[in-house]
């Protein structure tokens, strides 16, 4: 009898949270769908990726896909030398997608949120190791915006002094 009273609040307890998260993941779909289809970077972060090597292409997606079946990917914040930067309202896209074609990264959220960590802390952690992959590549989404800002620096004497001491930052 204690046993199935165990069982019994175990399965309410996991049918709450499986409830919390469908509401979550449809606040998301529905109320940001406007502000997500009006972005160009609703891809999964390995996908558009600015080369035509398709042997590093299988490469980098192959390692990024890795990252969804170690726990530590989510949980472990980025290094603070790293002074990476994130804001979970411009990666709404990139991560709906993401879940959408990855079911170990489905597998991870539904693991690691709310129970480990935030969901903005999830993504943030995540987002930081897909880019050490594409940045140890030499490649990274293409990204009009960003093409655009190197362009203004490279007029302004300051070619993209950023992306250097960033790179230097995270081989510490």
């Amino acid at each position: 009898l204690l046993y199935l009273t165990s069982l019994s609040l175990f399965i309410m307890s996991w049918s709450s949270w499986i409830s919390d998260i469908t509401t979550k993941i449809t606040e998301v779909i529905y109320n940001d769908e406007d502000e997500v289809n009006k972005k160009d970077d609703n891809y999964a972060p390995w996908e558009n990726l600015n080369t035509t090597d398709e042997d590093l292409i299988k490469d980098v997606q192959t390692q990024i896909y890795a990252l969804a079946k170690n726990k530590r990917t989510f949980t472990q914040a980025p290094p603070l030398s790293a002074n990476y930067e994130f804001n979970f309202d411009d990666y709404i896209g990139p991560a709906k997608k993401a879940l959408e074609l990855d079911v170990n990264l489905q597998k991870a959220s539904f693991t690691c949120v709310p129970s480990y960590v935030s969901e903005p802390v999830f993504w943030r952690n995540y987002f930081y190791r897909v880019q050490l992959i594409k940045e140890a590549a030499g490649i990274m989404n293409i990204d009009k915006n960003n093409d655009i800002k190197n362009k203004i620096n490279e007029k302004n004497g300051s070619p993209n002094d950023n992306n250097a001491s960033n790179n230097n930052n995270n081989n510490n």
